[in-house]
């Protein structure tokens, strides 16, 4: 069984992205079908800092950190909280 909270993506459009001005990483799964892929590179676009990423895990959905793929996005996070490669 797999429990996941109601949530609401309100907030994030251009203005609101824009506003972000921290280092930001995006990690989306190939195969994730909850979040269109042009929805987030309008996201990627739309963040306020030049510092930004968007990597794409192969074999993974939007669920990918219960996924087997997950040892990857850990491993990306941690590169990226080390600093620029």
């Amino acid at each position: 069984m797999l429990r996941i909270p109601v949530t609401s993506q309100w907030g994030w459009n251009q203005t609101t992205a824009g506003l972000v001005s921290a280092p930001t990483l995006l990690i989306r799964g190939a195969l994730d079908t909850t979040i269109s892929p042009v929805n987030v590179g309008h996201l990627l676009e739309d963040l306020g800092t030049s510092d930004k990423m968007l990597v794409t895990v192969p074999c993974a959905s939007h669920f990918v950190i219960w996924e087997q793929q997950r040892h990857l996005i850990h491993k990306l996070s941690a590169d990226w909280l080390a600093g620029p490669s």
